[in-house]
């Protein structure tokens, strides 16, 4: 007990005993899964005789590996993922410098302006292939009215922009909500007096904002870049992963590897690799922030 209270009293560990309990929820939720994963990856699974399991070493591994299809799910998740990303930081940069000093007097507005991120990914997917139907859809509509008929929105042709609109304009407000906040917190009095020394608005972005808001442009585009590459439930509802494969994301081929074709382990092994990308921004991004607080 003396050895609690002594732990509490001292700076140097109170925050690795607040951050335990967090921690040990984590290992009871997501240790065991982990495990599973990891072990049975190593086996031959098949959905349709989950009782007569096989031991194949790196065989899921390997035939991952050299699937055509993964890699071209890589190479989707890889391309709308940095696409949508880095629209969506400068996005919401620019929406956050340009209404920032209106914002700050109707704040109430900003609940408005998060509606889309508040609304399930799949039920954004439902409500959009509703918009975007060639019959019953009102985007369509309007165009013909305007002129411009007969476009159609999820073929091959046009599905690539239109999932890339899509993800923006749902995400877009959780970049301009974290620039938003990291605004607030620069001084006043240091704006004032680069005026005063005669900056003008794009040295003041430069010297002042940028050097500011870059760690949470980077923890934003962090999360967002785990969030993105992992996409799932939005394609799969407007497109299903196609038309063929032609937006089937790494979430998507482990599914339909999983429910389609009934192999479990192949896509276990798939899960894993797509946890292996998922860690590279992260060791990118810390490497960035601990180097920004070092200097």
């Amino acid at each position: 007990m003396n050895f609690l209270i002594k732990i509490l009293n001292d700076e140097k560990y109170i925050k690795y005993f607040l951050i335990a309990p967090l921690i040990l929820l984590l290992l009871f939720i997501l240790g065991f899964p982990s495990i599973y994963d990891l072990v049975f990856s190593f086996f031959k699974v098949e959905l349709g005789s989950l009782d007569n399991v096989q031991y194949n070493g790196i065989k899921n591994f390997t035939e991952v590996f050299n699937d055509s299809e993964f890699w071209s799910s890589v190479e989707f998740s890889f391309k709308f993922t940095v696409t949508a990303v880095l629209l969506e930081i400068i996005l919401g940069l620019s929406i956050a410098l340009f209404f920032f000093s209106y914002l700050k007097k109707f704040k109430w507005l900003i609940s408005f302006m998060l509606l889309p991120m508040m609304t399930a990914p799949a039920l954004m997917g439902i409500m959009f292939r509703l918009l975007l139907n060639d019959f019953v859809g009102v985007i369509p509509q309007y165009l013909s009215i305007l002129g411009f008929p007969g476009i159609t929105f999820l073929t091959r042709e046009h599905v690539y922009k239109t999932l890339i609109i899509i993800d923006i304009i749902q995400w877009t407000p959780f970049v301009f909500i974290l620039v938003f906040a990291g605004l607030q917190t620069i001084s006043k009095d240091i704006i004032e007096a680069s005026k005063i020394d005669g900056a003008n608005a794009f040295q003041r972005f430069e010297s002042i904002i940028l050097p500011t808001i870059t760690p949470i442009l980077v923890t934003a585009g962090f999360f967002r870049f785990i969030d993105t590459f992992r996409i799932f439930d939005k394609i799969y509802v407007l497109t299903g992963g196609g038309p063929g494969n032609y937006t089937t994301s790494i979430s998507i081929y482990i599914y339909k590897m999983a429910f389609s074709y009934g192999n479990i382990g192949k896509s276990i092994a798939a899960s894993l690799f797509l946890l292996l990308f998922s860690l590279i921004p992260l060791y990118i991004s810390l490497k960035f922030i601990i180097r920004k607080d070092l200097d």
